[in-house]
Formats: C-alpha cells, structure tokens, sequence
C-alpha cells in the first residue's frame, strides 16, 4: 500500500484544512518558505522550538488534562512492536535529512492494514476528513511496522485512556477566561491603592488610624517589592524558555511558576513583617522610627531591592538574546525549513529572525530601558542615603532629600503604572487578551442587567 493524503487542494497560509477530534482545528502552514507576523505570546514566549518533536520521545512520559490537571502516563511503542498501533496515539518522527527536527502526528483511526493522522506542519493540502495522511502498516514476525516515507521512532499512547475526554467548546472558553490575567499588572497598582483613595476622598486615612499607617506602609513595600521581583522572574522564565537545554526547559510548566509565586510572595510577606513595626504618625506624615537599627536595615532592604533588580534584568535580558542569537545557526544539512537560507561560505544553515524572535527582543528591551530610566534615581537616592546616614544635616539638606525623595518615589510609582502600557504598545497579544476580556466583561454585565 501507498501512503495517501486527504486531498490534493493547496490551502493558503493561515486556511482552516479541517477539524479532528470533533473540535481541534488544524490551520494550514501553505509552504516552507513562509514567514508568519503573528505574535503569541506574553509575559515569556512561545515554546516554538521544534525540535521539541524529537525531545518528546526520549523526555515525556506523562500528559496533563487541562480541565482537572489530572495527570497521565504515556507509553512507548518503538516501530515495530509487538502491539498494533492505537487510536489517539502520538505517532513520533526520529531527526532526519529532510525532517531535521523530527515530527509528530495524532493517529486519528486505525484500520486493518493502515492508520490515518492528523497533523500540522507537513504539507499544505485540504483534508478530505478528520485526517491528513493515511499510512499503512504491516505485521511481520508478530510485529508491527508503520511504513511511512521517514523514520518512526514509534507511537505514545496514554495509559487509561478511558478516563480521558474530548474538551467541548463551554470548557474551552472557560479555560481561556481562567487564565487571561494580569498579575503582574494588579500586583503593581497595590502599592498605589491607598495614594488613590486618599487623592478622591480627599483625606488620608493613614495619619488618623496606627493600625492604618502600618499596614498601609507595609502593604506599599510589598507590593513595590513584588512588582521588581515578579518582572525579574519573567526575565528569567524568557530566559530558561529559549534555552537550548531540554531539562532547563522542562522547569517551565504552570504548576511550577505558580508554586513559586506563592512561594516568593509568602517569602517576602515574612522579610518585610518588620516594616509596620517601625511605622507611626508623627504630625501628618506616616513615618518609619527614626530608631539607628531600625533605619539602618530599612534602607539595607531598600537597597537590595532596588539594585538586586537591575542586575537580574540586564543579565537575563542579555541571556535570553544570546539564546535566540545561538538558535539562528542551525548545524544540520541537506533541509530548507520555514525560516532558514544556507549560506554559501560555510556548511552551515541559518535561521533569519521571526517577527516573535524581534518581538522579544523589543519586550525586553523596553522593559529595561523604562526600568533603568524611571529606577535609577531610587537607586542613586537610596545609596546615598545609606552612605550618608550617619551624616548630620542642617535643614536645607534636609529639605532637599526630602525633594529627591518625592521626585525618587514618584519615578518609582510610575514605572508600576507603566506597566500595563507598556505591554499594550510592545504586546499584539496582550492587546488581544485585553479586548477579549473587555467584552467577556461587557457581556457579563449585559446579561446580569437585562
């Protein structure tokens, strides 16, 4: 038997070919010299690493339901096996002359002497059905043997399958709904909460309540804090994501960045439980103490968190271009992929920057730039107020620190509030998610008020 194709109609880029599984759209890549402008990701980046296909074999061993995170095991068949194929396998191509990142397919059917797949990123044509390809399969010396163009490693299959289920188009939504969010963006306005109570109200509850004045000092630190601690996480997350280590790679899973934001976020709660200690009213101001101790560690902390930041962001920042620089050469001959020209001097291919890789790029350089410029004088204050705390000042000195400290602070606040913006103008996603969570809002109040 000849391995066959659903169709023989060309899609264009970006053409709906058919559906599988019932709900799972498959889109057509049209041919291999295209380059998409499309961006989709946000905080980090896409996982677009495809030579993921051929990581998958030797590195998965279990899947995750996305409506329970209920957790699977996945089982390996080598080409060859004694067991036939299954339905709703992953069927895993080996690395190859003209697949030099490998490959996966979902087996769709199984049939007596041939298997049918869905899949995307291999040819362009228009399924005739819920399949692109129809393959055969042989048995030989009690073995089965999938006869494809290209090296098989084998197929996947998940272990009590039965307990598994197709998603329909209600949980899909509300998948979606669930994890569009903006942490970063609400934990930055915190700090600035009470400041816009007080502008509107027009009195400031803090120097009227102690128990106010502390818990709103601390609360501004914290969430000053973990707005800085939080941007250098996702600096580091661009970074681990756009590594060429698998296992570095691998650390990038949901489960894991939320364990570790509740983690740092506890962490911090218990470093800065001394700040409200400090804190009274003294005439209208909330005021730390004016305790040696107490001063002497109130700015150490302030210094930390306002230099250990720059360093984080810059390094990582760097790491994570270094990492899409060393993704541009590609040392594997004799294939012409998406995005990838061979140079005539050497024998080497080279992969030419997608519009993602200089989304990126501008992301994070942005984020530095507007940090650097905004925190610095924060940074130069709180040093030289460390510097020169034991120093004794007359009223004009301190009078001018008390300036440098408002322009400092202000600077501060608003790089948190740029936040947001920021996003929106370097992010077509973040501009995406927000439109659609605008009218999720929209819809929702539509409906109640009706």
């Amino acid at each position: 038997n000849e391995q066959t194709y659903g169709n023989s109609t060309l899609a264009p880029y970006g053409a709906l070919v058919d559906i599988a599984s019932t709900n799972v759209s498959a889109y057509s890549n049209e041919n291999d010299t295209i380059i998409s402008n499309e961006s989709n990701y946000l905080y980090g980046c896409v996982f677009d690493r495809v030579d993921a296909a051929n990581d998958m074999w030797s590195q998965l061993s279990f899947v995750q339901q996305v409506v329970d995170g209920k957790c699977f095991s996945l089982k390996k068949y080598q080409n060859g096996s004694k067991s036939p194929p299954k339905n709703e396998s992953l069927l895993i191509y080996s690395l190859g002359k003209d697949m030099p990142f490998g490959h996966v397919s979902v087996i769709v059917d199984v049939l007596n002497d041939s298997i049918r797949v869905a899949e995307q990123n291999f040819h362009a044509y228009y399924w005739s059905s819920n399949y692109s390809r129809q393959i055969p399969y042989i048995m030989k010396n009690g073995s089965y043997y999938i006869m494809d163009n290209y090296n098989i490693y084998g197929w996947m299959s998940v272990e009590d399958s039965n307990q598994t289920y197709p998603l329909n188009q209600s949980t899909i939504d509300k998948i979606l709904r669930k994890n569009i969010s903006f942490p970063d963006f609400i934990c930055s306005k915190i700090g600035c909460l009470f400041r816009i109570i007080n502008y509107f109200l027009g009195y400031d509850i803090s120097i009227i309540e102690i128990g106010f004045c502390k818990f709103r000092a601390y609360i501004v630190v914290i969430g000053y804090i973990l707005s800085r601690y939080f941007l250098c996480l996702i600096s580091i997350d661009r970074w681990m994501i756009t590594s060429k280590n698998v296992f570095i790679r691998r650390q990038c899973t949901r489960k894991k960045a939320q364990l570790v934001i509740i983690i740092s976020i506890i962490f911090w709660f218990l470093i800065e439980i001394f700040i409200p200690i400090g804190f009274n009213i003294q005439g209208n101001n909330c005021v730390p103490s004016t305790d040696p101790f107490y001063l002497f560690m109130y700015r150490i902390i302030d210094l930390l968190c306002t230099l250990f930041p720059f360093f984080i962001l810059i390094i990582f920042s760097f790491l994570t271009l270094h990492n899409i620089l060393k993704r541009r050469i590609i040392p594997i001959d004799g294939h012409t992929l998406a995005t990838i020209s061979v140079s005539g001097n050497n024998n080497r291919h080279y992969r030419t920057y997608t519009n993602k890789d200089y989304h990126l790029i501008r992301l994070c350089f942005s984020q530095v730039i507007v940090f650097i410029i905004l925190n610095i004088p924060g940074a130069l204050f709180s040093l030289y107020m460390f510097i020169t705390r034991t120093n004794i000042k007359t009223i004009d000195h301190l009078t001018i620190d008390s300036f440098l400290n408002i322009i400092a602070t202000n600077l501060a606040y608003t790089h948190c509030a740029l936040t947001f913006y920021l996003y929106t103008l370097t992010s077509k996603e973040f501009r995406k998610q927000c439109s659609l969570t605008f009218r999720y809002i929209q819809r929702r109040f539509i409906i109640r008020f009706q």
